[in-house]
């Protein structure tokens, strides 16, 4: 069945989830969060490493006295060691400021150098190749961001499928991991009637009813409190006057608009979104439950 192998493929890569809400469909590099043939391309193409930018003259000073401070403080959080270090360069004497600020333009010039000469040596392909792999970089990075900052304001949870809902209840009857039933019971689900998945299908429903209305209501506090880039593009799109908050004139302000963000960022949004929202998916039918 066409949905089959897809929903499989995706339960294979998220199995240690312990709700199997976010199945990713794209193999993602675990730890950077860019797609392995991105990062086979570099190393097919023998691209070398590039020059390390030069630590600025304030976290060279950084650097030298984090070890002082740990060793006077072990019990002190990073937070804490920031904040001294920040409040020490400030007080610093300038003659000691000035020499860290001059072995940083000392060490940028270098680097200009070593780095031209890494620019040079590289081919079009392997040029190319760089390209496409920062940019992946860049986008993996706004999507953690994006990530962290929607688990920062708490929004609401979306409900697992019907299927997942039978899985979870058959876990519980057979004594056994969902990992393995998602194997064993593959075939099963598919076989049963309309009758027999309809509790599972009007129970995942109703819970769906509830996460979109939880979700409005999240998505309404996010555009008054300013944070736009959590919200979805259609809910911007289809945000109406009754919904917006009034000025101290009486008037209904706007949010800020889609696109006072950048494009980049619309798109890693949007891309994410799309992602979770294709952990729903039926083995029998492979459309969303």
């Amino acid at each position: 069945m066409p949905g089959q192998g897809l929903f499989w493929r995706a339960a294979n890569l998220v199995h240690n989830c312990s709700l199997l809400r976010n199945f990713r469909v794209l193999q993602i590099n675990q730890v950077s969060g860019i797609r392995q043939k991105v990062s086979e391309k570099l190393k097919e193409l023998k691209v070398p490493d590039k020059p390390k930018r030069p630590l600025t003259a304030y976290f060279r000073f950084v650097q030298d006295q984090r070890p002082a401070i740990v060793k006077s403080h072990p019990d002190w959080k990073v937070t804490e060691i920031s904040k001294q270090c920040a409040s020490d360069w400030k007080m610093i004497d300038p003659a000691i400021k000035e020499q860290y600020e001059r072995n940083y333009k000392a060490e940028l010039e270098e680097y200009a150098k070593k780095y031209l000469e890494y620019s040079e040596k590289l081919t079009c392909e392997q040029k190319d190749a760089l390209k496409e792999y920062n940019k992946e970089a860049r986008e993996a990075k706004a999507r953690r961001r994006y990530r962290k900052k929607v688990r920062e304001h708490n929004k609401p949870k979306r409900p697992i499928g019907a299927y997942m809902l039978y899985i979870l209840e058959q876990s519980k009857l057979q004594n056994k991991k969902y990992v393995q039933l998602l194997s064993d019971l593959k075939g099963t689900w598919a076989e049963m009637s309309k009758e027999e998945k309809s509790k599972y299908i009007e129970a995942a429903a109703q819970a769906k009813k509830q996460y979109d209305e939880e979700l409005r209501v999240w998505e309404l506090k996010m555009i008054k409190n300013g944070n736009v880039d959590l919200v979805r593009y259609k809910t911007l799109l289809n945000y109406t006057v009754v919904d917006k908050p009034k000025t101290e004139s009486g008037h209904a302000s706007l949010p800020p608009s889609p696109s006072a963000r950048s494009a980049e960022g619309i798109v890693n949004i949007k891309e994410s979104q799309d992602r979770v929202e294709q952990a729903d998916i039926s083995p029998s039918d492979g459309k969303k439950t």
